[in-house]
């Protein structure tokens, strides 16, 4: 073998060998991702309060799962009717004369937006809330952040037997 064809094919192999050992390169290793901050609050100060908000970015949240409950909260013809489905004293009435579930709280996670939810009494009288498809979000959950009038709200409607909080 010529010398030239001897260190092409050295600088092939070394080139070769190479491309194992570089494979791994480039790819940052994978941060382990820190669990989603998602606080049960009754106002965009609540939500502040957390420290990783803003009030304005919290109140645009908040006024988003506001209209969310107006838009689709479910509707009912008149009080008794709702506290049937609902409870007695965990209706509140629409502005156009009907009645839906009383809006109690609000789950808000700490994305960037943020993304906010209405939450409404529990139908039991659990000391929390229920989502808009009926997921309990109790006090107890040490992996939800209740700000202290929220859980304040949540230990009164469950210290009522299951009926609703006024504000």
């Amino acid at each position: 073998m010529s010398t030239t064809k001897r260190w092409k094919f050295l600088l092939f192999l070394s080139l070769m060998g190479g491309v194992p050992m570089l494979s791994g390169c480039g790819e940052a290793p994978k941060q382990p991702q820190a669990p989603l901050v998602r606080g049960v609050l009754t106002t965009a100060a609540d939500c502040a309060g957390l420290g990783t908000l803003s009030v304005e970015t919290c109140a645009k949240a908040i006024e988003m799962a506001v209209a969310e409950h107006e838009a689709h909260a479910p509707s009912y013809p008149s009080l008794k009717v709702c506290e049937k489905a609902e409870g007695v004293d965990k209706c509140e009435r629409t502005d156009t004369k009907g009645y839906r579930p009383r809006l109690m709280a609000f789950i808000v996670t700490m994305t960037d937006p943020p993304v906010a939810a209405p939450l409404y009494p529990t139908p039991k009288g659990e000391a929390g809330f229920r989502t808009a498809n009926n997921s309990l979000l109790l006090s107890e959950d040490e992996s939800l952040t209740f700000s202290r009038p929220a859980r304040a709200a949540a230990e009164m409607q469950a210290s009522k037997g299951g009926g609703g909080y006024k504000f």
